[in-house]
């Protein structure tokens, strides 16, 4: 199905764009200023937190949003798959905009768990795999997702 075949290429390229940004977003608290006027910094600190703020890779609800389509759009890919030819295999038609579209999308839903309800831990080992990798993770989608765009007929992707 074609309208699969688009949430599927959109969603992991955004997907991967989330992870890389979201493992990225310290690096904007540093406070190493080599100015001396105490005003040029506090601006610059508010235009900073303004940036940060405002950008919508960064609100909790898009990010909420996208990983909760691409997790259902990945699974819904593994059972339609996307082909030009005529010839539609199962499964292993569309396996990896499939399962990294899964992998993304658990990512973020889980990274927005693991922020709101800090009481609940998870496992060591999702925030081994899972969270400590991401940003591979989000290029591998980012890759994935432009493959998927290029080369629509190819078996796997």
């Amino acid at each position: 199905m074609v309208q699969f075949y688009f949430l599927s290429v959109l969603l992991n390229i955004l997907a991967g764009i989330i992870l890389i940004n979201s493992n990225n977003s310290t690096k904007l608290e540093s406070d190493n200023f080599d100015i001396d006027d105490a005003d040029e910094k506090s601006r610059i600190k508010k235009v900073k937190s303004t940036l940060k703020n405002d950008s919508i890779l960064s609100n909790e609800t898009f990010c909420l949003v996208t990983g909760a389509l691409c997790t259902l759009t990945g699974f819904i890919k593994l059972f339609f798959t996307f082909s030009n030819n005529g010839k539609n295999i199962i499964i292993i038609g569309d396996l990896l905009p499939a399962l990294f579209g899964l992998a993304g999308g658990l990512i973020i839903i889980l990274e927005y768990y693991a922020n709101s309800f800090a009481e609940h831990d998870l496992p060591e080992f999702i925030e081994t795999v899972f969270f400590k990798n991401k940003k591979y993770f989000g290029i591998v989608c980012i890759i994935t997702g432009i493959l998927h765009f290029v080369i629509p007929g190819f078996v796997v992707l």
